[in-house]
């Protein structure tokens, strides 16, 4: 096949990233990776895959995609906010592409932490909010132990936990796990998991304790309910359509 012959297949199957992405030689490659997923995938400079989509297309784990996502936004690449379906379920982020050194692509914000111009600023911590019938995770020094303070984001994770035993042992694994994975993987596996679990009306004696569920990290092994799910489907509740050869940004 000819050079020719192959640029002209693909006339109208490609997408652009900005060259100063690769001329500043600051990313990883997986930030690339991400990154130019996210441009193939974006409308309005908006795109919102799930954790897992990501992970089949750029082909590494969950954990790795979840480190370098928070990255990018850190270096001022992203920023996300999180989404509900319209039954109130967690669903995937909305990651909106920026220029680190402009701003947002778009316009529409006036002025975005860069950097490259002077003191770095700490980072600021996402805020869950959950809303249920039953649960607010604004929480208000709630259920908080005589012998140990719980942080914040350890009692919303225990609001949304289907069993409530063992909470001290609980919390000693949280901490791990949120070192390693974030507090936003454990909390969207934590509330899809009770989810399934109420679907399925589980028994309290065949739900995992909270700690056996952060220890095997189990919390990565769920991805939001796909819209149109019902009772007696013989799909799996968290089943995602395989990716092709055009999800690939390369």
């Amino acid at each position: 096949m000819e050079l020719s012959d192959l640029k002209n297949k693909w006339t109208s199957n490609f997408f652009q990233v900005p060259n100063e992405i690769y001329d500043r030689a600051e990313l990883n490659v997986y930030e690339l990776a991400i990154l130019q997923y996210l441009f193939r995938l974006s409308n309005n400079h908006k795109a919102f895959p799930s954790f897992k989509k990501i992970s089949d297309t750029v082909n590494c784990s969950v954990p790795t995609i979840i480190k370098n996502i928070e990255s990018l936004i850190a270096k001022g690449y992203l920023s996300k906010e999180s989404r509900k379906n319209k039954n109130g379920s967690t669903t995937s982020n909305i990651y909106t592409l920026l220029n680190p050194y402009k701003g947002d692509l778009q316009g529409g914000v006036k002025e975005v932490y860069s950097p490259y111009k002077g003191d770095l600023q700490p980072p600021i911590n996402d805020v869950y909010t959950i809303n249920t019938n039953t649960i607010n995770t604004n929480i208000q020094n709630n259920n908080m132990s005589a012998s140990l303070d719980y942080s914040q984001e350890f009692e919303a994770f225990w609001k949304v936990y289907p069993r409530k035993k063992e909470k001290k042992r609980a919390y000693t694994a949280f901490k791990r796990a949120k070192k390693k994975h974030g507090v936003e993987a454990i909390m969207q596996g934590a509330k899809l998991y009770a989810d399934e679990s109420e679907f399925k009306k589980t028994e309290e004696q065949f739900i995992k304790h909270a700690t056996t569920f952060l220890n095997n990290e189990s919390y990565l092994e769920f991805e939001p309910r796909k819209e149109g799910y019902h009772a007696g489907s013989e799909q799996p509740i968290f089943k995602l359509p395989e990716a092709n050869e055009d999800d690939f940004p390369f």
